[in-house]
């Protein structure tokens, strides 16, 4: 796109995390279907559900689409920084970061989906519904970046996927009691510990099935399921696949 015009398009991303920046316009991301995992200058989420990022111009940025073995869409604004500011109490670089999806932000968004055509929302209705969706972004109704100590508890499950995790653990790791990690996967992830850890896990499973020639049984043990069959078995009830067709996916 342009780097002085405002565009609204849907797209899609790639497995492989990629940083950015752009200094033209901001950004805004909206979920349809898939998980998009975002650091925003330092901090993480994702948009998925009922969260969408907004990022200001200017601020680096990292994000990879969860590797799940789906496709992934989402609809994104590139808003051009001539003649939005303003829009939201403060400017638009106020606020950045996760916010949640509210009933303006969801009507405009269903509207966006229906409206896009292969280029994008033309260029005139682009620019009015940036505005009428930076509007929507109140302060109030924005989720708080996520702390400190949820950024330590993801990244240690992460590293750990392979080990017996409990919630308690996963607490003290990050610093914060029990019922505080709870709280802060209720707001920012809306699950549970253990739900995204199960999730993490999953993800990590089929990425090294889809890239990688390590043994299923290897691919179990790395990915913390008991075994071969247990990993089978999530893969069946949670993507209605297996092993061996995620991997036939892969290479064909």
């Amino acid at each position: 796109m342009s780097g002085t015009a405002t565009h609204v398009e849907l797209r899609s991303y790639g497995h492989e995390a990629a940083l950015h920046i752009h200094d033209h316009h901001h950004q805004v991301v909206l979920p349809r279907s898939g998980r998009l995992e975002l650091e925003i200058d330092g901090c993480g989420g994702f948009v998925a559900g009922g969260t969408g990022a907004f990022i200001p111009a200017g601020t680096r940025h990292a994000f990879v689409a969860c590797a799940e073995g789906g496709t992934n869409a989402f609809v994104v604004a590139d808003i051009s920084l001539s003649g939005i500011e303003g829009s939201i109490d403060g400017g638009p670089a106020r606020g950045a970061g996760f916010f949640t999806l509210t009933s303006p932000v969801l009507g405009l968004l269903d509207y966006a989906a229906g409206s896009l055509g292969a280029r994008g929302l033309p260029a005139d209705l682009a620019v009015a519904w940036s505005r009428l969706l930076l509007g929507s972004l109140a302060p109030k109704e924005r989720v708080a970046a996520p702390p400190a100590a949820l950024s330590r508890a993801l990244a240690f499950m992460h590293a750990n996927l392979a080990e017996p995790l409990t919630a308690g653990l996963i607490a003290r790791e990050a610093g914060i009691s029990r019922s505080g990690l709870y709280e802060l996967f209720a707001v920012h992830h809306q699950a549970a510990p253990l739900a995204v850890l199960r999730e993490l896990r999953l993800a990590e499973a089929v990425r090294l099935l889809q890239r990688g020639r390590l043994p299923v049984a290897e691919v179990a043990l790395r990915a913390g399921y008991a075994d071969q069959g247990a990993l089978t078995r999530a893969l069946r009830r949670e993507r209605g696949a297996t092993p061996a067709a995620l991997r036939r996916g892969a290479l064909s």
